[in-house]
């Protein structure tokens, strides 16, 4: 194929699931944001996912979303805003997305015409909302009342006139005036129609490569220069129910809810949608235009699959020949791929095809780095025809940026990806750092067997064309347009924001918008009225507790090397009027990397100086450290010029040494260095990036190992070894460079990554820490959390680079604002704008006239029209109410007059489309009951006729009060286990059974039907523990869905739906199958000493009748407790899970299909066979059937009871049941470990429960999040270490009978009249815990990590004496054990270190035994620690 013109991207837009804008969409990407969520309510309701899947029921409930941005301004287009409802949203999105697409390329900036611009989407030929409603409007209007007329035949034509009226305008207009919006190939016709566009303008569909195909196309005019300008891409907001059912029969969808492109687990496809779009222009002409250009389309190729095994199958055949084409066109070669965005549906088939795809196309070179893989799926789902514009723009976003984009979800690749070229990519990584070419290819594979590709370049490999990295700087002083506003509270801010108010103002509620548009200004009120903090997020910040306003501090971060990738500083320095920083003679390479670092860091430095914005602190990443010391004045920077010239990385290079990143935390990889010789942790960045530092045979080793564990690497092009053992050999060469530093007193603290602590104030100690931090690892991940401790709320990034993300990672769910000082988009001042309306928000003074903050907002205001934009309906909902139906006259019921076909399937679809309004007719449904007994029932089995309640049945309200006074039985349904009558209830956790509140709702139904029966209670869900240890005061209100049928709902704790009936049905089934059975068997007395937390009033399992792999049957009785028998039928189930699972084996009942009455449910004398039927299980929820039956004849069937498994373990469970067990784990006789056992919070929450009594609850519960866990794991070891030492003297105790204390000195204690003799000790590192208990004694201990110090460290810290006492001993090890005496002993005096280790010095060593003044402190190696007390 001949080579085609190159075509540049000049524009973008898009809307996507979680991004309302290319900004927001690239953010999301790179710091690996999921999208998908669970479907809105709007688009479809909750009905359609309760059941058995069926046509009209689904099993994926899950799925990527727009409606939060779908909006419209029609005015700003000249369109009707009536016509807004009844238009196609994709037609309006694509004409507000193409227009933005056009402002994004400066299109309109520069006045070019638009004579030869043309338009091309790809779109599916789904009926969107505005089709549906109107096939809802015509057709099902016109069933309603057919289906009317039919069962009631005296019905007036002008009534069922009335009905079918009213239900076509509930579902919205349709008429002359919206006919056009709903015509799907106008979509194209309308933005050519609005924009003048005088090129092409037309739609395509080709499934799921619509979109790649509208850039082939658009490629093709800008060929034959029939075109000079085209806008591609694709639209996608048409998921409905039908859609969603049409994927459910396919059994596409993945029923784990997840999309795992490319991963062994992988069960099939989540759906997404968007629209997005590119404006393509021919590069010799973008370049003379002056256009900012995001990246190259060097080829586009384009085919069908042909004769295959089916329609739907993937062909390897035509997919290779796509992908061919397209890079014959694009005159390259296949060795030199960086990146390819596949299509990566998550189907086992689709992936392994697509993959053997690429391995037929590109080989698997050995000789050559492996390119990155991913897919924009994992994010947002499958957008079907605008798939492929996504994974384009994403394309397009990383080149620009020159980084390689993450995919999510593929931790465990598929097999097959290993012979391939390709490796998933987990984390966002400068792609210029990896060897590989900037050129990417982008996948499109369609339903039906139609394929696109398209390669992709950065501009700046076209013969040295450089590209812009930011929009819209002109002159030196341009700013962005933003409005700040703080009011004292949410409502004078909602009103602040809705009549347009620009001046700033004072209070705690603070919100910062850039380009305050009408439709941003809408998105604001939104945030708003939520009240929860929105930081750096489509470029609005908010905040109602603004942090620095309580105390926080301002750290300011000082990149390293990383932070050049790009960020321009000069528009700062020019407005500052910022001299530059002098030169050494060289300027190349890292040195001049290092000045040109040092340079941006000052200037941004002091910039943020001069706008009143002074930091706290100061720390920095490897080079930034310095950096840090230089800002803080610690260093001069002559000298600090001086040392980088003498720490150029030609003077360190070491042959033997390479850098090696691993995309996964330090924890998981310590045990396999361990393993490892030569190869070290350089730099722990976050949890989830750390960098290695190995010899090359090390490093190669390695990467084997990671492959088999699945983490994702990537080899750096550096040998400088720093921060690593390989540059000890240099020690003489970099003390000789720090001697040339000139150290001073530090303006603010200087914190370091390497101690973990701030720099000291002595000269000597100063320039011994700085050769140890060139040694030592960078330990950013352990600084932040550090800097978040001490209170550290907003973190500056004085410069470009990856800290933030760093930030993010370590303290994801944590309170805090990060935001960096330079980023590559943007220019140096409106970025500086960015940091102070972050500061802003959290309650610091900034530069009003720096910000322009007033003046600008109004301008801008003012400027746009006042309207404000549509919001688009995307779904279509139920109509559930029809006043005019309660109007009908409708004559008395005739029952022999009604025809045999009224209870026929046709009312029964009636139903089915208006199950929600069947209350509001109790005429039709007395007919269609008098029926009832000639249609089978919901189960398969027939029910004997039922006579309906009074017609007109009144909403019910019914006051509970539970308490333990009211009904004392529920001290037997506690949760935790106390000394038999223990004082506190609190501790006990008594709730009331889900089972009791089933029977409760079944009472309350009763009582206002009279004369019928509780036949079933159905759709039984519960959402929180129900606490009575304080009286349970809530109400009850009912709703009365038909005359035998109630929902009931309990707000926030449960609900329910109970039907009546005079007479019971016949069961369908008397027995269940629960397959063979096991050899298991256990006693009552087994139960519920070891098994089951019940009481007395709650333990009904007589008898354990067989235990089978599918179930399990047993003997049960009702207790004195309410609901006793049914808790005691979900008991029996979950002894079955507890026995067989071999993981979360616990589990809580928290939702019930329904249950079924076959006699009185009050009537539960005697004993019950109950025989439980497992029927699904997955990681996170169990289901089974029961059946209950009493001399032979079946009382009850339960059908879907559902337990939620949770993360508790044998451990665990043995902790709550009794309080012999301990969870910490005994390490040695007396030293007591625990560790970050548990991930979910309902296993720490249940931790917390057992262990500590109220006012120890009261203090965690105080305290900062990110404190809870390390207190709860080191109290859990110590109480513990207490328990044991009093059982071992005899006496048993409860956790909460003692509390732990601390002084004033941070000296833990025991509290309590049994431990009034007792000593205590604790100590952690990282997420572990040791500690000890003694009687009489005092005794200290510590834990420490095994790590190389260095010999300035060692100088500091130890005694001559202790080092010559060495001798040949490893010194990584043995120093630790100094270490760890020294603070053990410290302790046990009461006293610690008090900042000088050389006051303890070891005497003598004994084996494992060490002696500081004569005390012996025993020590011991467990996994990579050191630990040791006094004995």
């Amino acid at each position: 194929m001949d080579h085609n013109i190159d075509v540049a991207i000049i524009g973008m837009s898009c809307i996507f699931p979680g991004a309302p804008d290319v900004a927001a969409f690239w953010k999301n990407i790179i710091n690996r944001v999921d999208a998908i969520q669970t479907v809105p309510e709007n688009r479809m309701e909750s009905m359609f996912f309760d059941g058995e899947v069926a046509v009209d029921r689904f099993y994926c409930r899950r799925g990527g979303f727009i409606d939060d941005f779908a909006e419209f301004d029609p005015i700003q287009f000249g369109i009707l805003p009536l016509v807004v409802e009844s238009t196609e949203p994709e037609q309006l999105l694509a004409l507000h997305l193409a227009h933005k697409a056009l402002n994004d390329a400066g299109v309109f900036e520069k006045n070019l015409s638009l004579e030869k611009t043309g338009i091309i989407i790809g779109k599916g030929n789904y009926p969107g909302p505005g089709a549906v409603r109107g096939i809802e409007i015509i057709r099902t209007g016109e069933q309603i009342v057919r289906v009317l007329q039919h069962l009631l035949p005296n019905l007036r034509s002008e009534e069922l006139d009335l009905v079918k009226k009213e239900f076509q305008v509930k579902k919205g207009r349709f008429g002359p005036d919206t006919a056009m919006g709903l015509i799907p190939n106008l979509v194209a016709s309308l933005v050519a129609n609005r924009l003048n566009l005088g090129g092409t303008a037309y739609t395509i569909d080709a499934a799921c490569a619509s979109s790649l195909i509208a850039v082939d196309h658009a490629v093709q005019e800008l060929s034959s220069r029939r075109s000079d300008m085209v806008i591609a891409g694709g639209v996608h907001a048409s998921q409905n129910a039908p859609f969603w059912s049409i994927f459910t029969q396919l059994g596409a969808l993945s029923r784990n809810q997840q999309i795992r492109p490319f991963d062994q687990r992988a069960d099939g496809v989540i759906i997404g949608e968007g629209c997005g779009f590119v404006v393509l222009k021919r590069l010799e002409d973008a370049i003379r235009d002056g256009h900012r250009i995001y990246a190259v389309v060097k080829g586009v190729g384009v085919s069908s699959d042909g004769a295959g095994v089916s329609v739907m199958s993937p062909s390897v055949k035509g997919q290779t020949k796509a992908i061919l084409q397209a890079w014959q066109q694009a005159g390259a070669d296949l060795r030199d791929i960086g990146l390819i965005e596949a299509h990566g549906t998550a189907t086992q088939l689709g992936d392994k095809t697509e993959l053997e795809t690429l391995l037929n196309v590109f080989g698997s070179a050995t000789d050559l780095p492996k390119a990155g893989i991913g897919t924009i799926k994992s994010m947002i789902g499958h957008a079907m025809p605008a798939a492929g514009i996504a994974g384009l723009i994403k394309t397009a976003l990383a080149l620009h940026h020159g980084q390689l984009p993450p995919t999510l979800h593929c931790e465990e690749p598929l097999p097959f990806m290993e012979k391939t070229r390709f490796t998933p990519i987990h984390y966002a990584t400068p792609w210029d750092e990896t060897r590989l070419p900037r050129r990417a290819g982008v996948n499109a594979f369609g339903f039906g067997g139609i394929n696109a590709h398209v390669v992709m370049e950065a501009v700046a490999i076209q013969e040295g064309i450089a590209k812009k990295q930011f929009n819209g700087i002109g002159a030196a002083a341009q700013k962005d347009a933003v409005l700040l506003l703080a009011r004292p509270n949410k409502a004078a801010l909602l009103q602040a924001l809705e009549t347009n108010e620009t001046f700033t103002g004072e209070g705690a509620y603070r919100i910062a918008i850039f380009d305050p548009t009408p439709e941003r200004i809408q998105r604001a009120l939104k945030i708003v009225n939520k009240d929860v903090p929105w930081r750096n997020r489509q470029d609005i910040w908010f905040s109602n507790e603004p942090m620095l306003l309580q105390g926080g501090k301002i750290a300011f971060l000082f990149p390293g090397l990383d932070g050049l990738a790009g960020g321009e500083t000069s528009s700062v320095a020019q407005y500052f009027n910022l001299p530059g920083l002098p030169r050494v003679a060289a300027t190349d390479g890292v040195l001049g990397a290092a000045q040109q670092q040092m340079e941006n860091s000052g200037i941004l430095d002091s910039a943020l100086k001069r706008l009143g914005v002074q930091p706290h602190l100061n720390a920095g990443h490897s080079l930034g450290e310095w950096l840090a010391g230089r800002a803080a004045e610690m260093v001069t920077e002559q000298s600090l010029l001086r040392l980088q010239a003498q720490l150029d990385p030609t003077l360190f290079e070491q042959k033997n040494a390479t850098f090696l990143v691993a995309g996964c935390g330090y924890e998981r990889l310590k045990p396999l260095l361990a393993a490892t010789k030569d190869i070290y942790l350089s730099i722990d960045n976050c949890p989830q990036q750390v960098i290695l530092c190995g010899t090359n045979e090390a490093v190669e080793e390695f990467i084997h190992t990671l492959k088999a564990e699945q983490v994702f690497y990537q080899v750096l092009p550096f040998q400088s070894g720093f921060h690593s053992p390989f540059v000890k050999d240099k020690l003489e060469l970099l003390l000789d460079g720090m001697n040339q530093l000139e150290f001073q007193q530090a303006s603010v603290p200087v914190w370091s990554a390497t101690t973990l602590t701030t720099y000291p104030d002595d000269v000597a100690a100063i320039r011994a820490l700085s050769v140890e931090h060139l040694v030592e690892p960078v330990r950013f991940r352990e600084l932040t959390e550090k800097l978040y401790e001490t209170g550290v709320r907003v973190f500056v990034q004085v410069g470009a680079g990856g800290l933030i993300g760093f930030v993010d990672d370590t303290l994801k769910q944590k309170n805090y604002s990060a935001v960096a000082a330079s980023v590559p988009t943007r220019s140096g001042l409106t970025q500086l704008q960015r940091v102070l309306a972050a500061l802003f928000v959290e309650g610091q003074a900034v530069d009003s006239s720096f910000m322009e903050a007033p003046a600008t907002a109004a301008s801008t205001i003012k400027s746009k029209p006042a309207n404000r934009p549509i919001k688009l309906q995307l779904g279509s909902p139920i109509v559930r109410e029809l006043p005019s139906l309660k109007k009908l006259s409708v004559p008395a019921a005739n029952r022999s007059a009604v025809p045999e076909t009224a209870a026929s399937p046709l009312m029964q679809a009636l139903l089915n489309n208006f199950a929600e309004i069947s209350d509001i007719q109790q005429s039709v449904m007395e007919i269609f009951q008098q029926k009832a007994t000639h249609r089978n029932g919901t189960n398969g089995h027939a029910h004997t006729a039922m006579h309906a309640a009074p017609l007109q049945k009144q909403p019910l309200v019914k006051k509970l009060d539970v308490s333990l006074d009211t009904h004392p039985y529920l001290i037997d349904h506690s949760l935790i286990r106390q000394r038999p009558g223990w004082h506190c209830a609190d501790d006990c956790e008594p709730v009331i059974p889900m089972t009791m509140i089933l029977e409760m709702f079944g009472d309350i139904a009763k009582e206002n039907a009279p004369g019928m029966e509780v036949q079933k209670i159905m759709q039984v869900k519960v959402f929180q523990w129900m606490n009575v240890a304080t009286p349970f005061r809530e109400t009850v209100k009912g709703e009365w869905k038909a005359p035998d049928r109630i929902y009931l709902d309990l707000e926030k704790y449960a609900n329910a739906e109970v039907h009546l009936s005079q007479q019971y049905g016949t069961p369908e089934k008397t027995a269940a199958d629960i397959g063979t059975p096991l050899q298991i068997t256990i006693t009552p007395q087994q139960i519920y000493s070891q098994r089951m937390f019940h009481g007395p009033a709650y333990q009904g399992i007589t008898e354990v009748k067989v235990i089978a792999e599918k179930g399990i049957a047993g003997i049960i009785e009702g207790g004195a407790g309410k609901g006793s028998l049914l808790d005691n039928a979900g008991q029996l189930f979950g002894l079955w899970l507890q026995l067989t699972l071999p993981k979360d084996r616990i589990a809580f009942p928290v939702k019930i299909q329904e249950v079924e009455f076959y006699q009185q449910m009050e009537d539960q004398q005697g004993s019950f066979e109950c025989t439980c039927q497992l029927t699904s299980l997955n990681d996170e929820f169990a289901f089974a059937d029961f059946i209950l039956k009493r001399d032979d004849k079946v009382w009850a069937i339960i059908r879907g009871w559902q337990n939620r498994r949770l993360e508790i373990d044998e451990p665990l469970w043995n902790a709550l049941i009794s309080p012999k067990h301990t969870l910490a784990k005994e390490i040695v006789p007396g030293v007591f470990m625990f560790h970050n056992a548990y991930s979910r919070v309902n296993s720490w929450d249940f931790i917390v429960k057992r262990y500590f009594n109220q006012e120890e609850k009261k203090h965690h519960n105080s305290m900062p999040l990110h404190k809870k866990k390390e207190w709860v794991i080191s109290r859990v070891a110590v109480k513990d270490a207490v328990k044991a030492l009093l059982l071992e003297a005899g006496n048993l105790y409860y956790p909460v009978e003692f509390a732990i204390r601390s002084n004033e000195a941070g000296q833990p204690f025991t509290e309590g009249d049994m431990t009034g003799n007792v000593h205590i000790s604790l100590a952690h590192k990282n997420t572990d815990a040791v500690a000890i208990a003694r009687f009489g004694k005092p005794v200290g201990i510590d834990i420490e990590e095994i790590r190389e110090h260095n010999t300035a460290f060692e100088g500091l810290v130890f005694d001559p004496s202790e080092l010559a006492l060495l001798g040949n001993r490893n010194h990584a090890e043995w120093l630790t054990r100094y270490w760890v005496a020294k603070e053990a002993y410290g302790k046990s005096l009461g006293k610690g270190l008090q900042g000088n280790p050389k006051a303890y010095v070891v005497e003598a060593i004994n084996g494992e035994t060490l002696t500081i003044q004569g005390v012996h402190i025993q020590t011991i190696q467990y996994k990579n620690y050191i630990i040791g007390w006094t004995s």
